[in-house]
């Protein structure tokens, strides 16, 4: 529901997330989703986001404390996967779309409200099922008026892929593009080590080129890991902002 609304059809359960990320500089993001299977005809989800920018203190034009405020935005998003295309063939060889509606909410001093949507497409797995390419366009449209100014919601474009180099291996490779940015290169992996059939442990580690000139200090990439015990899961992940600080994201999954 946040990356790539095709990826909505691997639900073939009902699956719940609770995710916390205690971000930089007293900031930190929530984010709680909701997916179940709709048989033959796909999958479908509902997912609540909030960022929170913490307090910060206003002004006047002489610098007299006039209290606080608390910027803050959040999304509702309702998304939908279902197969296109290859009915008569296995799941693996058939494409995949996505498509999410979402209700933006955010807030600096006053706020403003817009909605918009993102739709991805996954295409068949090739190479004797071992490498899948995605496409995805989040913010579509929408736009906030913050007092007399607009802001249109950024649209990003994603290339993604992955690359199944062994059963218990993966290599995820994504070219982003957004409105408000220079494209960016990000790469990742993930190892899963079976205990017993009901027990997983993974290992994950990923990188970036976004601002790579930006900041000082260790920065653009992340460490992490995961534990699967039945339909349970939980993962954790730490990112380092060199001179801002390190963001952490912890989150628990169950499936029924």
């Amino acid at each position: 529901l946040d990356w790539n609304p095709a990826g909505l059809i691997n639900v073939k359960k009902n699956s719940m997330v609770f995710m916390h990320s205690p971000y930089l500089a007293g900031t930190y993001a929530d984010y709680a989703a909701y997916a179940e299977t709709a048989g033959e005809v796909g999958a479908w989800g509902v997912s609540f986001k909030y960022m929170n920018f913490g307090n910060i203190e206003r002004t006047d034009s002489s610098g007299l404390d006039m209290g606080d405020f608390n910027p803050y935005d959040t999304a509702v998003n309702v998304g939908f996967a279902c197969y296109i295309t290859g009915f008569n063939k296995d799941p693996e060889e058939r494409f995949v779309l996505g498509a999410t509606g979402k209700f933006v909410r955010s807030q600096i001093q006053s706020a403003d409200n817009t909605v918009s949507a993102d739709v991805g497409l996954n295409m068949p797995y090739m190479f004797d099922n071992r490498f899948r390419m995605s496409m995805v366009a989040q913010n579509i449209m929408g736009t906030l008026r913050y007092d007399k100014e607009e802001a249109p919601l950024p649209l990003i474009l994603r290339l993604g892929t992955v690359t199944k180099l062994a059963d218990y291996l993966n290599l995820t490779a994504d070219l982003v593009a957004s409105r408000d940015n220079l494209p960016f290169l990000a790469m990742g992996s993930e190892a899963k080590v079976t205990i017993y059939d009901d027990m997983d442990v993974f290992l994950r580690a990923g990188f970036n080129t976004r601002a790579m000139g930006d900041l000082g200090g260790t920065r653009n990439f992340a460490l992490g890991g995961g534990f699967r015990y039945t339909d349970y899961h939980v993962d954790y992940a730490f990112s380092p902002f060199g001179a801002l600080g390190t963001v952490h994201r912890i989150s628990a999954t169950i499936t029924f």
